[in-house]
């Protein structure tokens, strides 16, 4: 569990500090100015509006790209420089899924209730997005158990579930059984919502768009620039092509 927060204690406008960056990594802010932008925080009762130092990362591939302050001191996961979610509505949830196995839906809709009976000034985020953000705060935990029997081992004869002890007469019924703490990516991943390629990639032929992002990648300004010099060229070719072939594509169905 992270360190508690007192409620509604936090400044209005939070700074920017040692601990400031963008998500791509990038600390260094020189030569940029400071911008406040409005900050809502969700707490398990009601949100915050709330406001936040940022700064333009100018080494960042994406071009909306911020430096921003952690916040983990004052007990908020910052997930976009623009939402944060106390720890309280975090821990909240990882308390009712071990002790209670709450449903994720279930939990969302208590958040809910408790946001329209105290009148929130915002409703509650979107649950794809509270979802995403209680993950990426779970990996983040330090978990002291190991989860497993100090005699049998991880892989146990006898399983006992939910009050029911199972007993198994072959062990390769059991071999495969892992700790509920051990990290398996085979077995848990967290996939995003997959989007139209049209937004997601550029057009033209997947070697095209692999080198357009090695450019991307790149973590120097200038070399970037100069890889991303040839590879627009060529796109621009491309573009042209694939309007024309769309275009007589049209026309070829307009004249049948």
């Amino acid at each position: 569990m992270a360190s508690k927060k007192p409620l509604h204690s936090f400044p209005d406008v939070f700074r920017l500090d040692n601990s400031s960056r963008c998500s791509c990594g990038n600390t260094n802010d020189a030569g940029n100015s400071v911008t406040i932008n409005p900050y809502v925080l969700y707490t398990p009762s009601t949100a915050l509006q709330l406001a936040i130092e940022t700064k333009y990362c100018c080494e960042c591939t994406n071009k909306h790209g911020r430096i921003g302050p952690d916040l983990s001191n004052y007990g908020i996961l910052n997930w976009n420089n623009k939402i944060g979610f106390a720890h309280q509505v975090l821990n909240q949830y990882t308390s009712h899924l071990t002790r209670s196995e709450t449903p994720f839906n279930a939990f969302y809709g208590t958040i809910q209730d408790d946001y329209l009976n105290n009148e929130s000034p915002v409703q509650f985020c979107h649950p794809e997005i509270f979802e995403y953000a209680w993950l990426a705060f779970v990996r983040l935990q330090k978990i002291e158990s190991n989860m497993q029997c100090s005699e049998c081992g991880p892989h146990p004869k006898v399983v006992i579930a939910d009050g029911i002890s199972v007993s198994f007469p072959n062990h390769h019924r059991t071999e495969t059984l892992r700790p509920p703490t051990s990290s398996d990516k085979t077995h848990a991943l967290v996939r995003l919502r997959k989007t139209a390629t049209r937004s997601t990639s550029f057009i033209g032929p997947n070697p095209n768009r692999i080198k357009l992002y090695d450019a991307l990648n790149t973590p120097d300004r200038m070399k970037r620039l100069e890889k991303l010099h040839p590879e627009i060229e060529n796109l621009k070719t491309i573009s042209v092509y694939v309007l024309c072939y769309q275009y007589l594509q049209a026309a070829g169905r307009w004249l049948s």
